[in-house]
């Protein structure tokens, strides 16, 4: 699976656009699920699954100090499921596309913290990436996008629109085809402020 990182990171360092900027989808590209879906490792066997749905995570691995600080941890700071297996790219035009025959969306934002709502004072749910805007050290960014058997949220089951990441994390590598992470060094620095 190829990744084309130009309109998120640019060999290793993020666009300037994204920095600290807030009620912001990422832009993502990517190709190869057709080979990794149709060829066989060995033309004897049966070939390997389609993929049906992605899934998408971007994870601070140095919150909030900078690497080789303590109290550090991983912060997420956006996460999708749902999307379809057969898209090659995703932005904030695809978020609020509806499945055909209902009045379900196509792919699930999720929540990185339960208190995020919008600033527009409306009340609802800020599922928006949370803002890359590091104020110290050096942060590794790990973008990963996964290749999924099917949809994790289905029928029935439905996930919630405040379901924590935690509450799909084992699904993404119970379901997981393949998986694809990037990474990206950004430094951060005191000026930063989220606009």
């Amino acid at each position: 699976m190829n990744e084309h990182q130009q309109s998120h990171i640019n060999f290793g360092i993020c666009f300037s656009r994204f920095f600290c900027k807030q009620n912001l989808t990422p832009t993502f590209s990517w190709d190869g699920l057709i080979e990794i879906s149709t060829k066989p490792k060995d033309p004897k066997k049966i070939t390997c699954p389609k993929s049906n749905s992605l899934a998408f995570t971007i994870e601070d691995l140095d919150y909030p100090n900078g690497m080789g600080e303590s109290g550090n941890s991983v912060f997420l700071h956006y996460w999708a499921v749902d999307i379809p297996g057969d898209w090659t790219s995703f932005d904030a035009s695809k978020t609020g596309l509806i499945k055909n025959g209902s009045n379900l969306k196509l792919v699930h934002e999720g929540m990185t913290s339960p208190d995020r709502v919008k600033s527009d004072g409306s009340g609802l749910l800020d599922t928006s990436m949370v803002p890359i805007c590091p104020k110290k050290g050096i942060h590794r960014y790990r973008f990963t996008l996964y290749a999924l058997k099917g949809e994790l949220s289905t029928g029935d089951s439905r996930l919630a629109e405040d379901a924590p990441f935690g509450s799909v994390a084992g699904a993404l590598d119970g379901n997981k085809l393949a998986k694809f992470v990037s990474f990206a060094k950004i430094a951060g620095n005191p000026m930063n402020v989220v606009a």
